[in-house]
């Protein structure tokens, strides 16, 4: 009797298993297929993103470059990074995991936050202009400054649209709204390229209208959503939103602050054109994370929607992919710059050496690219706080010490050492939390290769049934 109990226990679990495994077989299937749409308008990203940092270091030089950077950092850093106040994670868990709040409230209040809290910079800083005017134009003039504080309100509803557009699995419409901005801005750079228009104040016009732009689209998306409403509508999600996203916000400006702060001090310490060639490099460097923010994209709404264990087997999947596959562009990225850089924009030579040695630090980044969308997708977005914050103290105490005395050399080497720490505290997070080795989530297994080409297989046969309806 007690074997009989035993092989029908065994019998009983084994439908669970299989489901399970072929749960996670069809997460792993969704997860690639959207990945790769995602990768695919990253790579236009990528590609758009080298051929307009090209094209403005080539139209308006070292110190025009510092300029334009200045300006993408003041709408896009100071504006979207610290006013977005985390409200696009909060609509992935809300419409995801917890599914309390309607699709048009959802809209509605991503909607007004956006645009209200995008116009603050310019409500505050317009009383105390008088006062503020020599403090905020030392380096950049005012016209520039108010052009970038214009179009914060669209790119905070750009912004937070876009998740909108993952939490519904809009993948396209998300695609658009990324990418948009960067091709039309390369395309109006060839456009002053031909018409050999190399003025600075051109090339800034272009930018900001070119950010404009996906904002309408956005607010299509908005009304499609039924989000056209007044505060009723919206505050009821965002009295949730905001409770969940401060947390989200706290991890991602710190991130970012991490990111940023040797911009901040090479900008304050060195001239205007050594700005100009460090984020040169760095723009370079940071497009190898086209492919961690892709995947990172799309994990974390599927981790909003699944259960723990299941989100405990892909993402150590997720970051071992993402690392191999980094660490492949990084070579290519490297040879070509090194050769390029020196034959077509010779002013740019010394950027060469910060790109090396930004490298090993932008590889390492990616692992916690993949696991800062991690803990927003399982409801724990304070966890991105702490790692972000140990390697931005670090980071700012080194620069300031490093910084005036080695240049951007100095600089670069800051920032790869700043990555590494970050990733090693998120590393050991994230272990400590899932109980996860810390060796699952660096290096490829035998398992890996298994999936690899499974998923190849499913895209191949999936790709020729197309091409035959095509045909047929």
């Amino acid at each position: 009797m007690a074997t009989s109990l035993e092989a029908r226990q065994v019998c009983s679990d084994r439908p669970a298993v299989q489901v399970l495994n072929g749960s996670s077989q069809q997460m792993q299937s969704t997860l690639f297929r959207q990945s790769a749409s995602v990768f695919l308008a990253q790579a236009m990203l990528l590609l758009c993103g080298v051929l307009s940092n090209f094209l403005v270091a080539y139209l308006a030089g070292p110190e025009g470059r510092g300029l334009i950077y200045l300006l993408q950092f003041i709408a896009g850093g100071v504006g979207l990074i610290l006013l977005n106040f985390g409200l696009g994670p909060a609509s992935v868990f809300y419409l995801g995991r917890e599914g309390r709040h309607s699709l048009s409230e959802v809209a509605a209040g991503l909607l007004w936050a956006s645009l209200l809290l995008g116009v603050l910079p310019m409500a505050i800083l317009g009383p105390l202009w008088p006062w503020a005017a020599a403090l905020f134009t030392a380096k950049l003039a005012a016209p520039y400054l108010w052009m970038a504080m214009a179009v914060i309100p669209a790119m905070n509803l750009t912004f937070n649209v876009g998740f909108l557009c993952l939490a519904r699995k809009r993948i396209g419409a998300y695609n658009w709204l990324r990418i948009s901005p960067s091709v039309v801005f390369s395309v109006s750079l060839l456009v002053l390229l031909f018409s050999r228009s190399h003025k600075v104040w051109l090339v800034a016009l272009a930018w900001a209208a070119t950010t404009v732009i996906p904002g309408l689209f956005a607010l299509h998306i908005v009304r499609s959503a039924g989000g056209i409403r007044w505060w009723t509508g919206a505050a009821k999600f965002l009295r949730s939103a905001f409770r969940f996203g401060w947390q989200s916000h706290l991890g991602a400006v710190t991130q970012y602050l991490q990111h940023r702060s040797d911009v901040l001090l090479v900008g304050y310490f060195l001239p205007l054109k050594d700005l100009g060639l460090y984020v040169f490099g760095v723009g370079l460097a940071e497009l190898l994370w086209n492919v961690p923010q892709a995947v990172a994209t799309v994990l974390m709404p599927h981790l909003a929607g699944n259960p723990e264990e299941e989100a405990g087997r892909i993402t150590p999947l997720v970051c071992r992919a993402t690392l191999a596959l980094t660490v492949l562009l990084s070579v290519g990225l490297v040879v070509a710059s090194t050769w390029l850089i020196p034959w077509i924009l010779p002013a740019f030579r010394s950027s060469v050496r910060v790109l090396w040695l930004l490298i090993p630090g932008t590889i390492t980044g990616s692992i916690f690219l993949v696991l800062s969308s991690d803990f927003n997708g399982r409801g724990k977005p304070i966890e991105t706080f702490y790692p972000a914050s140990i390697a931005l103290g670090m980071g700012l105490a080194c620069g300031i010490l490093v910084i005036p005395r080695f240049g951007i050399n100095g600089a670069a080497v800051v920032t790869t050492s700043g990555y590494v720490l970050n990733t090693s505290l998120y590393v050991r997070a994230y272990s400590r939390m899932t109980a996860v080795p810390i060796a699952n989530l660096l290096f490829v297994q035998s398992s890996d290769v298994a999936i690899a080409k499974r998923l190849w297989q499913e895209w191949k046969a999936r790709a020729w049934s197309r091409v035959n309806q095509c045909a047929f």
